[in-house]
């Protein structure tokens, strides 16, 4: 049976409800949405996206309304992981995964560099230590989904 996944970074989870996320969830009715940027802690959810019929697993940055990742999907995973186990990504709320039976889902919210140099660095710190802690994670047979907002753009 086909699995439909959508992505999306909701610049505030808050904001997305007020915006209409629940009303979109319930048209579109993807069977799974990985989430960045939520900017929120676990008891800020909106009630009203608690009662949207997903089951919700979030992991917020340490800092109030920064950053933060979250997965929601119809079924209950069989684990959720959040974080690398690396303390200054894991600070900001950047990985989640979701694990079933048959494959895993990620949601990933990459730093952005656009603030200038020293923020361009860590997101380059970010991609060196994200692709050792994935990469054993890909070299298992089961099919694997990354997910989310990577802040990458090709520049002509």
């Amino acid at each position: 049976m086909p699995v439909t996944i959508s992505s999306l970074n909701v610049n505030g989870i808050r904001a997305a409800e007020r915006k209409g996320l629940s009303t979109w969830l319930q048209q579109a009715g993807p069977d799974i949405v990985c989430l960045q940027e939520i900017k929120a802690d676990v008891n800020q959810v909106p009630d009203t996206l608690k009662n949207a019929g997903y089951h919700g697993y979030y992991f917020p940055a340490v800092k109030k309304g920064y950053s933060g990742v979250g997965i929601l999907t119809k079924q209950k995973p069989d684990r959720i992981v959040t974080g690398t186990g690396i303390d200054w990504i894991d600070d900001e709320g950047r990985v989640i995964m979701a694990e079933y039976p048959g494959y895993r889902v990620f949601s990933v919210y990459a730093p952005s560099g656009t603030t200038g140099e020293v923020r361009q660095n860590v997101k380059y710190r970010f991609l060196d230590a994200f692709g050792e802690f994935i990469s054993p994670v890909l070299r298992d047979p089961k099919p694997t989904m990354l997910c989310g907002d990577f802040n990458l753009s090709y520049d002509v």
